[in-house]
């Protein structure tokens, strides 16, 4: 699954322009993994989950992304989260002419397919104990085929 913004907007000679994006569990999961994905111009990612209590927790903080090393981060023991739990993604673009690796520090970037563009995802993998309450294993099992 992909916690994702597609309506960003990084704008022309920006050092450090933050954007986000939210999730919100509607049942309990086991997390397994993360993948921070951006092009050229990402600077950092951070995974943050605030629990039905309020208390947050960082699970995953890359500070230095690097489009050239996208790492699949698995965890040697999966993360539970409560039902009504938010993860929150949060990612730092660098779109001015300091950033080497940056096609062009003169254009507002959006979403989009090409390295020339950005992306904006904070990957993850993850499980759910049981099916949602009403759905037989057997009946989900049966309607997914047809």
């Amino acid at each position: 699954m992909g916690i994702q913004n597609h309506y960003f907007k990084l704008p022309a000679g920006e050092p450090n322009q933050e954007v986000t994006a939210c999730y919100t569990f509607d049942a309990p999961v086991h997390l397994t993994s993360y993948m921070p994905h951006m092009h050229m111009r990402g600077k950092d990612m951070k995974y943050v989950v605030v629990y039905p209590d309020g208390r947050q927790e960082t699970l995953l903080w890359v500070p230095k992304f690097n489009f050239n090393w996208q790492t699949m981060y698995y965890l040697k023991k999966p993360v539970s989260l409560p039902m009504g739990t938010k993860l929150i993604v949060t990612a730092h673009f660098d779109n001015s002419d300091k950033n080497k690796h940056n096609p062009d520090a003169t254009k507002t970037i959006r979403w989009g397919d090409p390295t020339y563009e950005e992306m904006m995802i904070g990957w993850m993998e993850y499980y759910v104990d049981a099916p949602s309450k009403g759905i037989r294993p057997d009946a989900a099992a049966t309607a997914s085929r047809h």
